[in-house]
């Protein structure tokens, strides 16, 4: 048996437009507007395995050459053929070349003969077009229809596949029966072919290459971008604008076909059975809607069990449609860079929700409590931390409190208040200054913020929180940070799964930075340039490369002090010191060594140890007392 499948274009004598090899099909139903088509006929008469180019359509091909070896063109009338040549078809030899009836045409002739030569090119053209495809074998109908797709980008049309009707026995190859290029419609331009349908497709790669652009952040008119870019213009891009919206829009649709919250829970079971050491708890209201989600990774939780002393949150809004906020529950590492602990996403900021969402972070951590946090100044807030972390200092953030100041204090007044909130004094002198700032600046207008703020005085005043342990930070703007690159890519109109996706996809950015982080600290180290080239060579071995530069601001601050006394006690010495240039402001230094430690090195150097920051500093001898032996905490 033999198959041979054909491909036709959309002008083969029907009115209607449409073209089909099979001659029982009713005209008109094949088709959409303006494609072209394939369709396939069974012939079971032949027993060569191999194809051949139908004999019948070899002798309509031959008849169309006449005896001088010109080609003839039944549709075209010989008389009239000055206005019926299509110009765009006749190649660069025709243009210009016919001109106008006139009562003065000298050029008559020469017109006549540019004519003949242009319709003699297209004739030719078209019939090695013509061989040439139908010369053409495939192994399988997919190559049919790629090829012939190619060849109708590069004309300007569209097309689709028809129906096929096959032989029982399979052929293993395929040839051509008949091919038309004469078509029924107008042909479109260039950049008009993209529009088309047949060409207007995105293939499997393709769509793999978009889903996982869109899932790292990218907008869909940046991946549309870079794809137009890829290919040099629009007008060669394998698919349009549109296209690319609307695939991303039925993918999502498909994942959230259970729902926003249950394909949330969905992927948080997907990670915990990848990751057995992830962590995630949720509640529900009493009609079974998501009410609070809570989750952390297993290197979420060992960061922060190694840097977990202090820790920031803060709530933000506007990312998810539904209004619910995002809580980040952040700290620093060991090279002071953000480092992600925990995430949460609440419907409500109430004080009930709020110690849940505490008693449930202690939990993913094995009930290890920080040693402080830093929070804005929601009131729910600082109740449920009262509950639950009753014994952790607590500080508000100060960039809150300076937007409050501009908010409810004179302007003349603010460099005062930033002396309360800022310079750290004993308790007795701070009353006495909050005492002089209010016969000073109070006003019926601020009379209620100012005694808001005095109740809270514990929160913020440098005064009370002078021993906390902070790792220097005053702001919660670790936080708003993390928030601000998440705002990048998320809005208030998309759903929780992207939001999730979005916040992995900023975790992974931190984690790639702490890794270059300890990639600089353990290959590279940072140059000295005070006169302790002992001490400094010693920290640059022993601290983080951010944590040495704090170091070496404070170094150079010293050389500008010197040892005028020292006092030797049975457990602590005071050295009295002084600035070079101002020996009349002197200070008092008090340094008591404590057990465990302190650790000689071999050069008489001594160690302190902190947990995250470690100095060397050299014995003072009565020879060289410019060396301040105090430690750097």
């Amino acid at each position: 048996m033999e198959q041979v499948t054909g491909y036709a274009s959309d002008d083969s004598g029907s009115d209607n437009g449409s073209s089909s090899l099979n001659a029982n099909q009713p005209s008109g139903d094949n088709y959409m507007s303006q494609d072209e088509s394939y369709s396939g006929n069974l012939h079971g008469n032949d027993d060569d395995e191999e194809y051949d180019i139908d004999e019948q359509f070899y002798v309509d091909s031959l008849s169309q050459i006449n005896a001088n070896g010109d080609n003839e063109r039944n549709n075209i009338d010989d008389d009239n053929a000055e206005s019926e040549v299509d110009a765009s078809r006749s190649g660069s030899g025709c243009q210009g070349g016919v001109d106008g009836p006139s009562g003065n045409d000298e050029h008559s002739d020469d017109d006549q003969f540019d004519l003949d030569m242009c319709y003699g090119e297209y004739q030719q053209e078209s019939l090695d077009r013509h061989w040439a495809v139908m010369v053409k074998t495939f192994r399988l109908l997919d190559e049919v229809y790629t090829f012939y797709n190619k060849h109708a980008r590069e004309c300007g049309f569209s097309i689709r596949k028809d129906s096929l009707k096959r032989s029982k026995d399979r052929a293993r190859t395929v040839r051509l029966r008949s091919f038309s290029d004469d078509h029924s419609h107008t042909l479109a331009q260039p950049d008009e072919v993209p529009f088309l349908r047949s060409h207007n497709q995105i293939k499997a790669f393709e769509r793999a290459e978009i889903l996982a652009m869109a899932g790292a952040g990218i907008r869909k008119h940046i991946i549309f971008d870079n794809v137009v870019s890829r290919y040099g213009s629009y007008a060669k891009s394998p698919f349009e604008r549109t296209k690319l919206y609307n695939m991303c829009y039925r993918e999502k649709m498909k994942l959230l076909a259970q729902g926003d919250a249950d394909t949330a829970i969905g992927i948080m079971l997907t990670r915990k059975d990848r990751d057995p050491d992830f962590f995630f708890e949720h509640t529900v209201d009493a009609e079974g809607r998501l009410q609070n989600l809570f989750w952390c990774d297993s290197q979420s939780r060992r960061d922060y069990l190694d840097y977990g002393d202090v820790v920031v949150f803060d709530s933000t809004y506007k990312m998810n449609r539904y209004g619910m906020p995002f809580i980040p529950f952040v700290g620093l590492n060991n090279h002071r860079c953000t480092m992600v602990f925990a995430c949460a996403i609440v419907s409500d900021e109430t004080e009930a929700t709020y110690v849940w969402l505490l008693n449930t972070f202690l939990k993913a951590n094995c009930q290890k409590r920080p040693k402080s946090v830093i929070t804005d100044g929601d009131a729910a807030m600082i109740r449920a931390i009262r509950k639950v972390l009753s014994d952790v200092w607590h500080r508000l953030c100060s960039w809150h409190i300076e937007k409050n100041m501009q908010k409810h204090l004179n302007h003349k007044s603010l460099k005062e208040f930033r002396a309360l909130l800022y310079y750290a004094t004993t308790h007795k002198v701070f009353e006495e200054r909050w005492a002089a700032f209010v016969r000073k600046w109070q006003t019926e207008r601020m009379k209620t913020w100012l005694h808001r703020m005095y109740r809270k005085r514990t929160l913020w005043a440098a005064s009370y929180l002078s021993g906390g342990f902070f790792l220097g930070m005053r702001s919660n703007q670790r936080s708003e940070s993390l928030n601000s690159s998440l705002h990048l890519h998320l809005d208030y109109g998309m759903p929780i799964v992207d939001m999730i996706v979005h916040y992995e996809n900023c975790i992974v950015r931190l984690r790639e930075n702490e890794a270059y982080d300890d990639y600089m600290a353990s290959q590279t180290l940072p140059v000295t340039v005070t006169e302790c080239q002992a001490i400094e060579s010693y920290a640059a071995k022993a601290f983080t490369q951010a944590n040495f530069y704090m170091l070496q601001q404070d170094m150079k601050k010293v050389q500008e002090l010197e040892v005028i006394d020292r006092l030797t006690g049975t457990d602590s010495q005071r050295f009295v010191v002084a600035w070079k240039n101002n020996k009349d402001h002197r200070f008092n230094v008090d340094y008591t060594p404590a057990t465990g430690l302190e650790d000689r090195s071999e050069d008489g150097a001594f160690v302190l140890l902190h947990p995250f920051i470690s100095t060397g500093l050299e014995d003072s001898s009565e020879d060289d007392a410019s060396v301040l032996p105090i430690p750097f905490i």
